[in-house]
């Protein structure tokens, strides 16, 4: 998939949960790309209303990953930024699968499956493997 196609992509969707979630009227997100991140993305509080959501291109290689991470980094800012990381990570992916399996219910499955994957494999950060966790065993979708 080409750059601008991912950019398209991952603006549309941020833009659209923003509106669906009335996120806008409540603060300015601005969308990026940021080839030096070594994930998929990041959202980053630079003051009480504004976000920014970077996501790099080349960590994104579907329209499946792209909507998965669009939904879990909109639901950081849904979460209050005090607390335990663990507890941020498990509310992101715990309401981004929430989301997925009502509203995008034939891609939810590939979104599970790929949760699964990177705690298994340890692709993630051992923050975002506990969260994870947590938040496939709520809905049901982690077998011991």
């Amino acid at each position: 998939m080409k750059l601008e196609r991912k950019k398209q992509l991952f603006a549309g969707y941020i833009h659209y949960w923003l509106v669906k979630l009335k996120l806008h009227k409540k603060y300015i997100v601005t969308v990026g790309v940021d080839r030096r991140i070594n994930c998929r993305a990041i959202t980053t509080q630079l003051d009480g209303k504004h976000y920014t959501i970077n996501f790099n291109p080349k960590n994104l290689c579907s329209e499946n990953m792209i909507l998965h991470v669009c939904l879990h980094e909109l639901n950081h800012l849904l979460h209050t930024w005090k607390g335990r990381a663990e507890d941020h990570e498990y509310f992101a992916e715990y309401n981004a699968l929430k989301m997925a399996k009502e509203h995008y219910p034939k891609q939810y499955r590939r979104m599970v499956n790929r949760t699964i994957k990177e705690i298994k494999g340890g692709i993630s950060s051992k923050i975002h493997i506990v969260g994870y966790l947590q938040a496939l065993k709520q809905l049901g979708e982690w077998k011991d």
